[in-house]
């Protein structure tokens, strides 16, 4: 194995023990539980949670699995590296401003300044559907404006209702899915790659 692919790996291991970190903290702290909650739930040691929680400790499996159990959790969501927080904006959030011909309302809506390839798609569903996607791939991005209708967005454990004028933003790294409601739906989508 090359210095190189050394490297890449020990980056990828130490990202994953980040990640499990900060979704071991996250589950319990939504649940409520203290440290000493969760060790007694899982059978796993108070000091060894506190130390996996600092991300001072690569877990066995047999240790995930306890805690997958005992956060009743699907293991995918333990161990999910999620780049970007979801990021909701509603209608009513930022107001419409005049071009400077006045032929337009321009209303901002999510800031990217990041380098990246994307792809911008309208989407257009029946009423009471659902369309379940999987990963668009590592650090992929989906940004979703609502023109006419509703939809609900789920990505990974975050569900979003959105009307019209609605958007949301979210790490399409994850599955993920949209569910009109009772009147058709048209959404513009823009899916942006990472770098």
């Amino acid at each position: 194995m090359s210095k190189a692919e050394y490297s890449a790996r020990a980056g990828s291991v130490d990202e994953l023990s980040t990640a499990i970190a900060a979704n071991v903290r996250a589950a319990r702290r939504e649940q409520g539980l203290s440290l000493r909650e969760l060790a007694a739930r899982s059978g796993v040691s108070k000091a060894l949670l506190s130390r996996l929680e600092r991300g001072e400790a690569n877990p066995s499996l047999g240790t995930l699995w306890r805690l997958v159990a005992a956060l009743e959790l699907p293991f995918s969501e333990l161990t999910r590296v999620t780049r970007v927080p979801s990021d909701v904006v509603r209608a009513t959030d930022t107001p419409g401003t005049l071009s400077e011909d006045g032929s337009m309302s321009v209303r901002p809506l999510f800031d990217n300044n990041d380098p990246m390839r994307f792809e911008v798609y309208e989407l257009t569903m029946p009423p009471g559907r659902q369309s379940r996607w999987s990963s668009h791939g590592r650090g992929t991005r989906e940004f979703s404006i609502v023109i006419d209708g509703t939809v609900s967005v789920t990505a990974g454990a975050d569900r979003h209702e959105l009307g019209v004028g609605d958007g949301v933003m979210f790490s399409a790294d994850q599955d993920h899915a949209y569910e009109t409601g009772e009147s058709p739906t048209r959404i513009i989508c823009i899916v942006a790659y990472g770098a």
